[in-house]
């Protein structure tokens, strides 16, 4: 965030200055602001084990790389690699493409364990984190009723 209000040219610009004073805006208009980097860490945490999990099959099936190995584990933040892995590689990197959701998806997750009628936005320095609030792999379903995790993101550069 602090990158798009330095373009912009405002002065002073630092993590905590911004994160204060867009708190206190949301919160005259009724809404809560929450910082993501916990998200971001239980992220990491998450593909750890992941890792760890699957190192650890892969050992027992054999020493090296074979047709049931699931290793390397491709991980990316960026819902655009995601997508081109997706469309461009196809059955070449889908059976290791990591299963962890990014900070973004699992704060979406988390509001809406909280409450179902929350609107969840989020704000994010990239347009491509839009694409993935709406994928429909991104859908909150206790009763089916297929709710998405995140409702809006606003980039950086629209605030």
């Amino acid at each position: 965030m602090t990158e798009s209000l330095v373009q912009s040219g405002v002065k002073d610009a630092n993590d905590l200055n911004t994160f204060r004073r867009l708190k206190t805006v949301f919160s005259k208009m009724g809404m809560e602001l929450y910082d993501l980097s916990i998200f971001t860490t239980l992220s990491l945490h998450f593909a750890y084990r992941e890792f760890k999990s699957k190192l650890g099959d892969r050992k027992q099936k054999s020493k090296f790389y074979g047709k049931d190995c699931i290793l390397p584990i491709i991980s990316s933040e960026c819902p655009g690699w995601v997508c081109y892995a997706e469309k461009r590689c196809g059955e070449l990197a889908l059976p290791h493409m990591s299963t962890v959701k990014s900070s973004q998806q699992l704060f979406g997750s988390f509001m809406r364990m909280r409450s179902l009628n929350t609107k969840v936005v989020t704000i994010m320095p990239c347009y491509d984190k839009k694409l993935e609030a709406v994928r429909p792999d991104f859908k909150f379903a206790p009763d089916e009723s297929q709710i998405k995790e995140v409702d809006t993101v606003l980039a950086t550069h629209e605030l």
